[in-house]
């Protein structure tokens, strides 16, 4: 027991003032000899490799967090071990062993990690594979185009580049969502947490349970944000029906619940597959004006994916023409059509998707 409870050398690295401060104060209240900087180099300059625990904050402003372990694991391998990164959100690819402290983290926590190395909050990273582009990066496979895939095969040189565009930015997006709520709100509330916590040490019993109350909503409110940006913005989807997935990304879209009637008359439609499905069918409702109701047929077989696509529009007359070319031109893009229906305002756009091998990307 006594060891576990030894004073320890801590290298902080943080390039908010108010996280390194209370940081400062809660370690040293328990006995540690902290030290904390703001940059990389400063930590540099201070010989990382003799500290004890090293917390490093994943996002600084002049680097990274993991630029920075890569540097010292290099010259001592060995130092992995002491390595902490505090995230508040996704922390990236990072040498195997080092440890991840996920904000908002509470007082217990940060003092059990440094006491013991381990911590409610804390985890071991996992090796991250060489190479996480984007899938699909190869050359669309080409097949023999007959009566009944003629549209798939016309479509087949530019469907799996146009699905694969799109998700890499989306990736792109949600990865620069993840890089501003971490700079900003998390940064706030882990800090508005861990000050809590240090006020609720020296205040009477009735206005410590106030305080610990108000922090426990804080923490629920941290929560919600690294569930938006811890996970890739498509396993939101992973697990659930193709109809309640193209429910969910229609409905900004739409002033109604749109239609779906979904079949599969062959093997069931891979996760790639599905999400070439609801890309298309989100992109197509995005033209133009908000639409007001919407159906959409999706229906596969062993070889192809059919999809109709019928919009009710509410949206100016005298932007009706130049919105339907739009979405004709983006279903051709996808290897179909769209044409106005028996209204003016009535649309119905059709593709079909080549489907892949099972094992194969988009």
């Amino acid at each position: 027991m006594a060891a576990a409870r030894a004073r320890a050398r801590v290298l902080v690295v943080d390039d908010i003032a108010e996280i390194r401060e209370l940081i400062t104060r809660m370690l040293t209240a328990d006995g540690h000899v902290v030290d904390a900087v703001a940059t990389a180099e400063e930590a540099g300059a201070l010989d990382p490799a003799g500290y004890d625990v090293l917390l490093i904050d994943a996002h600084l402003n002049q680097g990274s967090g993991a630029a920075l372990i890569d540097s010292l694991v290099a010259r001592d391998p060995g130092i992995v071990r002491r390595c902490v990164v505090i995230t508040g959100g996704a922390a990236g690819p990072l040498p195997d062993g080092v440890r991840v402290l996920r904000k908002p983290f509470d007082h217990a926590a940060l003092l059990e990690l440094v006491h013991s190395g381990k911590a409610p909050g804390a985890e071991a990273s996992e090796p991250s594979p060489a190479g996480q582009a984007p899938s699909g990066h190869g050359e669309p496979e080409q097949g023999d185009d007959d009566d009944d895939d003629r549209e798939a095969g016309r479509a087949g040189a530019r469907q799996p580049r146009v699905i694969e565009l799109i998700d890499w930015l989306r990736r792109y997006d949600h990865g620069a969502i993840s890089q501003l709520i971490h700079d900003g709100p998390a940064q706030d509330l882990s800090a508005s947490i861990l000050a809590i916590d240090l006020i609720s040490r020296h205040v009477p019993a009735d206005v410590e349970r106030q305080l610990d109350e108000v922090a426990t909503w804080l923490a629920r409110t941290a929560g919600v944000l690294r569930d938006l940006t811890d996970q890739p913005w498509e396993s939101s989807r992973a697990g659930l029906p193709l109809a309640d997935v193209i429910r969910r990304q229609a409905a900004p879209a739409l002033a109604e619940p749109i239609i779906v009637h979904a079949t599969e008359k062959a093997r069931p439609l891979e996760p790639a597959e599905q999400r070439a499905v609801t890309t298309v069918i989100d992109m197509l409702l995005h033209v133009g004006q908000p639409q007001r109701s919407a159906r959409a047929e999706v229906a596969s077989d062993e070889r192809l994916i059919a999809i109709t696509l019928t919009v009710r529009r509410d949206g100016p007359n005298e932007t009706a023409s130049a919105e339907l070319a739009a979405l004709d031109r983006l279903a051709w893009a996808f290897g179909g059509h769209a044409d106005q229906g028996e209204d003016a305002g009535r649309w119905t756009a059709k593709v079909a998707l080549r489907r892949r091998p099972s094992a194969a990307p988009w």
